[in-house]
């Protein structure tokens, strides 16, 4: 969880997405990246076992000199 702006709460939860929360206003919203490589599935159709990303977001920072989110 971090800062994100004046009033803007950002918050990741260990999948490829950013939800954001606007405090003056009480909207959010939802940031959502696409996989860079189509690697293969980690799991085993034949087994019944879902589908689990093979990324996902672990960290997240702001730079106020830039004004936006990093997410490294």
């Amino acid at each position: 969880m971090v800062w994100a702006g004046p009033g803007l709460l950002a918050v990741i939860t260990g999948d490829l997405a950013v939800r954001c929360w606007d405090l003056d206003t009480g909207e959010s919203y939802l940031l959502d990246a696409e996989p860079l490589s189509s690697a293969p599935s980690l799991s085993d159709s034949s087994a019944g076992a879902s589908n689990m990303p093979t990324e996902v977001f672990t960290c997240l920072a702001f730079c106020p000199q830039k004004g936006e989110a990093l997410s490294p």
